[in-house]
């Protein structure tokens, strides 16, 4: 193999440079001195790999690392962040001085890679399982960087022991703990919380120590599932930390949790500037009801309960809201969860697509209550959104007032069972069992298609509701339970209950008639 041929069979076969080593870490390569083939050295022209860089460490697919890059662990912003994702989410140790870091964020495994001079093209993606990727990257260390990572932390190589401590140089840098927060740290939006964990607790404490300094008062250490868990809670707190940790405009972050964060910070300064709001009494509801002895009460929180809108069974109202002013309404509301458009929309729904409660509230996020007062009308009165009167047919209906009619007949007076009419009606058992039942379809006043004694047998609004027995009636069943039959039969014959059967065989009713016997 000429020159000319090594020149393009090196093109063909890499993306290195000419002259580049082929580990990626961008130095240049010693010149052969003379042909050998299995090398694949060419004499006069550059060899593959730097010296130590080609064989086992290729076969592990290490690279090595920049030379200077443990030694700016302490005194760059990039160094400490990485280090910070290192302690949690990485690994540094043995076998083979090997500095590894897998994550699903590939924006954060890249900025690492650079930091210790790799190029993008060193971080692999590595299919998990259950549609997961993780991005992983993998770099050796010589024995001068692991002497200087040893006397920085304090650690000696080897897999994690939960011991890990914090350098003491960087106890109290903003940048390392941002690093530790994007690696096994959480951001949640709803509470506001913002944790830490670690299988160390000597780890965990440095990290109160840490809020200690930013004048945060931290929580006590929670263990859950083998893990060490701090968090701050407290709004006012929590924007401390985020000022501290993620600034607008920090270039070394994990770029979800610094999303999360910029919203979390927004939320945290709504509450801040609630709390900071001085608390005026109102003096009226916000129906214009005032507030004189006996016309409201007091709430466990020292809040007050208009009695005025109470009795004329409209929702109460919590009166106290984030300003003086107490005539807000709709989304200018302080316990408004909901849009007018979301609001109109749920109206809609209810009313003229016929979606039940539960499910809207459950797509709009909010209790049934509150759809349920939205709807009648006793909430956002203010939409002039007009509540239409009951319908003789539900939106949801699939039946006619016909259909209904006559399976109710068929029912009771044919004996159909429900699983015929269901099937020939193409509904289901449950819905053929609320109607012969009388739990809907009430308007259509179903029990008064029935004879007169079924009526009766059904406990229909026109019969009575407890039937008496005449004295015939009453001589015939004690004639017939002193014969042997049982008094249940009896009853069910009498069309009465088995209480009444009972009550006459002991001489509690019709006493007359056990006398003459």
């Amino acid at each position: 193999m000429n020159a000319s041929e090594y020149r393009q069979w090196w093109a063909e076969n890499t993306e290195e440079p000419y002259g580049h080593c082929w580990c990626g870490c961008g130095k240049k390569t010693t010149i052969a001195v003379c042909n050998i083939a299995p090398r694949g050295w060419v004499a006069g022209e550059p060899i593959k790999y730097f010296p130590n860089h080609g064989g086992a460490a290729i076969k592990r697919k290490n690279v090595f690392a920049d030379e200077v890059f443990t030694k700016e662990w302490a005194v760059t912003q990039a160094g400490a962040w990485t280090l910070g994702v290192l302690m949690t989410d990485g690994f540094i140790g043995n076998p083979y001085r090997r500095v590894t870091l897998s994550m699903t964020d590939r924006d954060v495994v890249v900025q690492a890679a650079k930091v210790m001079g790799l190029k993008e093209h060193a971080v692999r993606p590595v299919d998990k399982g259950d549609d997961k990727t993780q991005y992983v990257f993998a770099v050796g260390m010589t024995r001068e960087q692991s002497r200087q990572y040893t006397a920085l932390t304090g650690l000696e190589l080897g897999p994690k022991s939960g011991k890990e401590l914090t350098p003491k140089c960087l106890a109290q840098n903003a940048d390392f703990w941002r690093g530790a927060i994007d690696g096994d740290g959480s951001i949640l939006l709803n509470l506001p919380k913002i944790s830490f964990c670690s299988s160390g607790v000597k780890f965990v404490e440095q990290f109160q120590a840490f809020l200690v300094s930013l004048g945060i008062k931290p929580t006590s250490i929670i263990v859950n599932g083998g893990m060490y868990v701090a968090h701050v809670t407290n709004a006012r707190d929590c924007l401390t930390l985020l000022d501290a940790l993620y600034p607008p405009g920090c270039t070394w972050r994990m770029q979800r949790k610094y999303e999360s964060a910029q919203k979390l910070r927004v939320e945290c300064e709504r509450v801040v500037l609630k709390q900071d709001t001085p608390y005026v009494p109102p003096t009226a509801c916000q129906r214009g009801h005032e507030y004189v002895r006996g016309s409201y009460s007091i709430t466990k929180d020292g809040r007050k309960y208009c009695l005025v809108c109470k009795a004329e069974k409209r929702v109460p109202i919590n009166i106290d809201l984030e300003a003086a002013d107490d005539d807000f309404s709709g989304v200018e509301h302080g316990n408004a969860k909901l849009t007018e458009e979301q609001v109109r929309h749920a109206f809609s729904q209810y009313h003229e697509e016929g979606h039940s409660q539960e499910r809207i509230a459950k797509s709009l996020g909010v209790d049934r209550k509150t759809i349920g007062f939205i709807v009648t009308g006793e909430t956002w009165q203010h939409l002039g959104m007009e509540v239409p009167e009951k319908k003789s047919e539900h939106a949801n209906a699939r039946l006619t007032e016909e259909q209904v009619k006559r399976l109710y007949v068929e029912y009771h007076v044919e004996g159909r069972t429900q699983k015929e009419l269901a099937d020939e009606l193409g509904t289901n058992k449950a819905t053929i069992g609320y109607i012969v039942r009388g739990k809907t379809w009430t308007h259509l006043d179903l029990p008064s298609l029935l004879p007169g004694h079924l009526r009766e047998k059904l406990g229909a609004p026109q019969a009575k509701k407890k039937r008496a027995l005449t004295e015939a009636e009453a001589k015939e069943i004690l004639r017939r339970v002193k014969a042997g039959e049982s008094q249940k039969s009896l009853a069910r014959e009498f069309r009465v209950s088995p209480a009444a059967v009972s009550m006459l065989v002991a001489g509690k009713t019709h006493r007359h008639l056990q006398a003459a016997a």
